[in-house]
């Protein structure tokens, strides 16, 4: 993939070794540690700030349209992450949802309603 990147003129071969290649529950989880803090839903349903020290746990939740992605990590002692369940899912993503929506607004109303 790095070989890629480069032949695909995405980097130079000074940046390189700086290339990250992870996994998307990876991206998402560090994407969101960049957010504002005042975001994050704690136990209990209550706001508060995400703490970011060694031992956190938390689980990342991926809502696509096709797929829906659950991981667990922790924050280790030099910040990195410990995955501590590997992604897994499945296809009950939005476009899922939409279209079981569409069919129970078929059994409300009728058929035809739809495609007005």
């Amino acid at each position: 993939m790095r070989l890629a990147a480069k032949e695909a003129g995405l980097i130079g071969d000074m940046l390189s070794e700086k290339l990250i290649i992870a996994l998307e529950p990876e991206a998402a989880s560090i994407w969101c540690k960049q957010l504002p803090q005042e975001g994050f839903v704690a136990e209990g349903g209550h706001r508060q700030k995400f703490e970011e020290s060694p031992g956190t746990q938390y689980v990342v939740v991926d809502c696509g349209g096709g797929t829906i992605d659950i991981t667990a990590h922790e924050i280790q002692k030099n910040q990195s992450l410990k995955e501590l369940h590997k992604a897994s899912g499945g296809g009950w993503g939005g476009s899922t949802v939409d279209e079981n929506f569409k069919e129970f607004l078929k059994e409300i109303f009728h058929e035809g309603v739809w495609d007005e």
